[in-house]
């Protein structure tokens, strides 16, 4: 499974980020979008997999860019700190699963 380091305060979901795992790495909060499958930067459907974890001290929070949904637990949407794992997974067309150590 391919892993990337992020360490940029902002960070959009790539195509290429189906099937990988993603270390956000940074001491502030990174805020990450996920897109609209028609958008041409991200054409992931149903069934993809992205593990996620936080390695830095700053708070990772996910969002959905406009029709796009993230459906979790409680409505949970940012990763429980330092060292914190979870999935993002596509259901259905800019319908995703944000699930693990997951907080507000």
């Amino acid at each position: 499974m391919p892993v990337t380091e992020i360490t940029d305060a902002l960070y959009t979901i790539k195509e290429y980020d189906g099937g990988s795992k993603i270390r956000f790495n940074r001491g502030t909060p990174q805020k990450v979008t996920l897109l609209k499958s028609s958008d041409n930067s991200c054409r992931l459907g149903p069934g993809t997999v992205i593990e996620v974890q936080q390695i830095g001290a700053g708070k990772v929070t996910f969002a959905g860019a406009r029709g796009v949904t993230i459906n979790s637990r409680g409505g949970l949407l940012s990763l429980n700190g330092q060292y914190a794992a979870g999935t993002l997974m596509c259901d259905g067309v800019d319908t995703w699963t944000l699930s693990g150590d997951i907080a507000a």
